[in-house]
């Protein structure tokens, strides 16, 4: 079983990258992509080790 998480893990990454560059790495829009929150979008972002760049003022 341990390797289907895996490959699970892989393809949601996957999907993830696809629809933040459809956005323009716009979260929002990547999350409503995605069918999910933004704040389920933050959570997979951490989960998945992806690099957030810091809100700019």
């Amino acid at each position: 079983l341990g390797e289907v998480r895996v490959a699970a893990d892989a393809l949601e990454r996957q999907a993830i990258e696809a629809a933040l560059a459809r956005a323009g790495g716009n979260q929002t829009e990547a999350a409503r992509q995605l069918g999910i929150s933004r704040r389920t979008l933050t959570n997979k972002l951490n989960l998945h080790g992806f690099d957030r760049p810091r809100k700019r003022r």
